[in-house]
């Protein structure tokens, strides 16, 4: 179904996904919590090197967001 009507004090309005307000902390939180997983798995493939956390996650961000594409 297509989202409510818009209204000033939902908050902004995500232009890719008309989302409004709750909505958008919704797709937000679950987006985070898949870019977890998957720097997770990136980590653990990668014998749970230590120094690396960030280069996992900016890879996992940036493949998650492919997804939303």
């Amino acid at each position: 179904p297509p989202p409510p009507p818009f209204q000033a004090e939902d908050g902004i309005r995500d232009e890719c996904t008309s989302l409004v307000g709750s909505e958008m902390c919704i797709r937000d939180r679950e987006k985070r919590m898949m870019v977890a997983m998957q720097a997770y798995y990136k980590w653990e493939k990668a014998g749970f090197p230590g120094g690396q956390d960030w280069q996992h996650w900016l890879e996992a961000e940036k493949e998650v967001e492919e997804m939303f594409k």
